[in-house]
């Protein structure tokens, strides 16, 4: 599962940051390592702290069941953009696409 050929929507590529981009694809490689993928992996932003510029990343996936939290240091703007939003990967064999769920 997950090939080489990734894609993303347009609003993917202008609302997040390629680190971020980048740092969603490595977690579903890592999770990969030691669990079966999901062809759908979802990733939420929670809990900007403005403070100290952090966003909780939450990675899920349903079968088999997956749950991970991850606390981001993201820029001010990046954290106000992205709280309380959630983005798809979904797996089509063939090639995966990064997308936000309101694009589904």
């Amino acid at each position: 599962m997950f090939p080489n050929n990734c894609y993303m929507t347009r609003q993917i590529s202008e609302e997040v940051p390629y680190a971020l981009q980048q740092l969603m694809w490595r977690l579903i490689l890592e999770l990969g390592k030691f669990s079966e993928l999901d062809y759908l992996q979802i990733f939420s932003f929670r809990s900007f702290n403005p403070e100290n510029e952090t966003i909780t990343l939450i990675h899920t996936q349903e079968e088999p069941e997956f749950y991970a939290e991850h606390l981001i240091k993201v820029p001010t703007s990046v954290g106000r953009r992205l709280e309380n939003r959630k983005i798809y990967i979904i797996d089509d064999i063939e090639y995966a696409t990064m997308l936000f769920a309101t694009e589904y």
